[in-house]
């Protein structure tokens, strides 16, 4: 975590990230690690034996179901709290928002796993009856449920500590959430490229020349552009989907220099700038960010 808070606080030297963006990130760091420990301090354990592992990634199903993450529905509501109180402190604009859907899962009595679920699973129609009963914006919900959902998923795939054979799992959704990836890197050491879920953070390989969304392998409609062709950062597009997904290539980095893909995500917001501008989608990104400077 250590290394993590230090990238969050080094991204202030950026021109693009305010102060108040990077100390955003960094207290919604402080709140997911907060959440992780009341977890671990549960002793929560996953009752799958390497056998149910193997089984299901030979199947080509992840290796977690929804109801097999540990929600604690009274963990759920402490952390909604620090992440509305959050966004209400960093983004003005959206305070209005954060005090609806507030006042919504209260008056609703609506079970807050239950709205990860619609999210992480993609049920629009409820998300959508949502957004027009509390006014809040779609990406906003999809902010929320995520970093509610972050801890949980995360402390799952820790308690798993399993390593995926080569070429065992070549899917472009991940192999123990089945989320999509956040970004993509090329390791230094071999150029393979490896995917980073957005939910859980798992890691795991994935062909060079395949779009993760749609599974299009024509490379005529599969290229990259990047700002300066001496940065690590590119972006890889598919033009069949119309997705795309940030890249970093390791290779152009000093030897010594980690990669975080969460904070090189927060890094590379001029590049989803730059893609959308182009008619590109992003499968995820964060949504919400801090106003104040």
């Amino acid at each position: 975590m250590e290394n993590y808070s230090g990238k969050l606080e080094n991204l202030k030297s950026l021109e693009y990230i305010s102060p108040g963006q990077a100390d955003f990130f960094k207290a919604l760091l402080n709140i997911k690690e907060k959440a992780k420990k009341s977890i671990a301090e549960a002793d929560f354990r996953l009752n799958l034996s390497r056998q149910d592992l193997a089984a299901r990634l030979n199947k080509s199903l992840p290796i977690l179901t929804f109801p097999e993450i540990p929600f604690k529905n009274n963990l759920l509501e402490e952390i909604f709290q620090d992440i509305s109180g959050l966004i209400k402190q960093y983004n003005l604009n959206s305070r209005g928002e954060i005090d609806s859907l507030a006042g919504y899962f209260q008056d609703q009595k609506l079970n807050l796993a239950q709205f990860i679920k619609d999210v992480t699973l993609g049920q629009t129609a409820n998300l959508e009856a949502i957004e027009k009963l509390t006014g809040v914006k779609k990406n906003t919900l999809i902010f929320v449920a995520n970093q509610l959902a972050k801890p949980f998923f995360e402390s799952a795939a820790e308690s798993l500590n399993f390593k995926l054979k080569d070429n065992q799992w070549l899917k472009g959704y991940c192999p123990v959430c089945g989320s999509a990836p956040l970004m993509a890197k090329l390791s230094r050491d071999d150029g393979k490229r490896i995917l980073e879920c957005c939910l859980c953070g798992t890691n795991w390989p994935f062909l060079r020349v395949k779009c993760p969304f749609c599974g299009n392998e024509d490379k005529d409609y599969l290229r990259f552009f990047f700002v300066d062709d001496q940065s690590q950062y590119r972006v890889d597009v598919c033009d069949k989907c119309k997705r795309y997904i940030k890249t970093v290539d390791e290779r152009k980095l000093p030897k010594d220099q980690e990669v975080v893909l969460a904070v090189d995500n927060i890094a590379t917001s001029y590049l989803d700038i730059l893609a959308e501008k182009e008619n590109y989608v992003d499968f995820y990104s964060e949504q919400v960010v801090a106003e104040a400077s």
